[in-house]
């Protein structure tokens, strides 16, 4: 992926606009020192550009190329698979996802209300990539590909819920989650005994009656057999990004892929978004960074950089490259009551500082211009009318330095960091399913928060790199990791007699990879690594009262500290 510049840029899109400031609206971009536009991914996309099938109108698109290309701008075009016309309901009038109670997701809302595994749905998602390969691949402005947007499930609640919905239930799914259990344990006897559980133990005698869990374990549904579906989405949304990738490379090689997530929002259990997973399916990971939402910036001062340290860690061992495909750009959410956070110009002047120091190789604010039609507060460089507001001029700023100095931005990388925290997509698909993945995510906030204000440098770190092996922290934390399987364990044992420092938490080691309890714990080997055997677990609510000792080390102390703890005698 090398290339003469910096990408750095903004997401646009046209027919939200005057037709009569487009090419103005481009100009201005390129004149705050912007080499890229982020076009058709979602908000004008695929539901826009072929309203009936097999007739595709390709005009407003056509006119952002030839725009981008007079002004020496380059593309990242999306491919639309999370917005598809509506008529691809009429054509496939089973293709919605469905909820575990049956009830299909309803179309204009947020994206992803079709069944990624519908053959109806891949064969049209297929056809219109091929177009615009057609039509784009061999564009001059053509910069990059972006593969659906933030794909998952929805990761809206519906009013009235306390939780998003969750998904996907259509037959299709179904029928290849069956396929992946037979493959796992081969035989039903071997599934049988995995999905053995005190309340209901069902023997089957026939795959066709395996039916993905409805209940989570908080619920009493199975735990194993919860593990085992949410792997199986995770796996199955990450190879559908990967379908796309490998659609685009048989046909166009000169140009990267991308796809973009988040993290550590809560809901990725839910969308099926496995950060290490996705990373791994194309050229590079893009990650949406919003700080402002539900004030983040000012309730959790470290958040930008557990989400870049995130970002980065998951790029870093996936041997890709790590981009901010979106980036707060203006006052952000809330609807009626908002916005939650009015950006400032030196906001936008932070977040670049700090993502040019976490690595990120691509900085793309969302977006250029605000679009009158969201009125959740989605604020932008531009105003509605396309005036420059006060951030433009702090982009512009940051733009020229990026410009000046594009070989070094382009090159360099942070240092590696000597302390690693263990944060695995299987703990947190097992807290999420009992009701406790807010713990994980204060946990893990704590240990990162606390390695922050010292200004140690951290990694993330998940099952599959510590098995992987080669790694060269000096200290790793394992922040309520109560999911470790023997292999993860044993990795453990490895990193230890090479010279690292393991810090358990409470409960660390708590169930194996099927989400049974270690008879012995911590288990996973963890109990003769540590010299140490948990003989009871006793929780308390309380305020825990400090002693002078302990106050005098922390920041601003308290008497009584109110926690969530847990006592383990040893």
């Amino acid at each position: 992926m090398s290339q003469a510049f910096f990408p750095t840029g903004a997401s646009y899109y046209p027919p939200h606009h005057d037709p009569a400031q487009w090419a103005s609206d481009v100009a201005n971009m390129a004149q705050a020192g912007m080499t890229c536009i982020r076009s058709a991914e979602l908000l004008a996309s695929w539901d826009y550009i072929e309203k009936e099938r097999g007739r595709p109108d390709w005009s407003w698109l056509d006119a952002l190329f030839d725009a981008a290309q007079r002004h020496g701008v380059r593309v990242l075009l999306g491919t639309g698979s999370p917005s598809p016309p509506i008529w691809l309901l009429d054509h496939y009038p089973d293709v919605q996802i469905l909820d575990r109670e049956g009830r299909p997701f309803p179309t204009s809302t947020v994206w992803g209300w079709a069944c990624r595994n519908h053959p109806g749905y891949r064969a049209e998602v297929e056809r219109f990539v091929g177009l615009l390969l057609d039509r784009y691949a061999g564009h001059p402005a053509l910069w990059a590909w972006q593969i659906d947007n933030e794909p998952g499930y929805p990761f809206v609640n519906r009013r009235g819920e306390e939780h998003a919905r969750i998904f996907d239930y259509n037959p299709h799914t179904e029928a290849l989650f069956r396929q992946w259990l037979q493959q796992k344990y081969q035989s039903l006897d071997a599934l049988n005994v995995a999905w053995r559980w005190d309340c209901t133990h069902h023997q089957y005698a026939d795959w066709a009656q395996l039916r993905a869990p409805r209940s989570l374990p908080q619920e009493w549904g199975v735990v194993t057999a919860w593990l085992d579906w949410r792997t199986f989405l995770n796996e199955n949304m990450a190879a559908f990004v990967r379908w796309q990738h490998e659609l685009i490379k048989r046909r166009d090689t000169r140009h990267p892929t991308m796809t973009n997530i988040f993290a550590f929002s809560g809901r990725e259990v839910e969308m099926a978004l496995d950060p290490w997973l996705m990373a791994r399916q194309c050229d590079a990971i893009g990650y949406d960074l919003y700080p402002g939402i539900k004030r983040r910036l000012h309730l959790e001062p470290e958040y930008i950089s557990l989400f870049l340290d995130m970002g980065r860690s998951t790029a870093l061992h996936a041997g890709t490259q790590f981009w901010l495909p979106e980036l707060e750009s203006g006052p952000i959410s809330g609807w009626a009551l908002g916005p939650d956070y009015t950006t400032r110009p030196a906001d936008i002047t932070r977040y670049n500082l700090e993502a040019l120091g976490h690595g990120a190789k691509a900085i793309l604010y969302q977006g250029y211009r605000e679009w009158p039609c969201i009125p959740i507060h989605w604020g932008a460089l531009a105003d509605f009318e396309g005036n420059a507001t006060p951030r433009y001029a702090a982009a512009q700023q940051v733009n020229q330095m990026l410009a000046q100095h594009a070989a070094l931005f382009r090159a360099a990388q942070p240092p590696r960091a000597q302390v690693g925290i263990f944060y695995d997509t299987r703990n947190a698909m097992l807290l999420h399913g009992m009701g406790a993945l807010d713990l994980l995510q204060r946990c893990v906030r704590g240990a990162y928060k606390t390695l922050w204000r010292a200004g140690y440098g951290v990694e993330f770190v998940d099952s599959g790199a510590l098995q992987r092996g080669g790694l060269s922290y000096k200290v790793m934390l394992l922040p309520a990791a109560l999911l470790i399987d023997e292999a993860t364990g044993a990795a453990l044992v490895r990193f230890v007699e090479g010279g690292g420092t393991l810090i358990g938490f409470a409960k660390c080691a708590w169930v194996d990879g099927r989400g049974w309890s270690w008879a012995r714990q911590p288990g996973a080997q963890l109990e003769a690594l540590f010299g140490a055997t948990a003989d009871e677990i006793e929780r308390d609510d309380a305020s825990i009262e400090l002693d002078e000792s302990l106050q005098s080390k922390i920041q601003n102390p308290r008497p009584k500290i109110k926690g969530y703890w847990h006592r383990q005698p040893l």
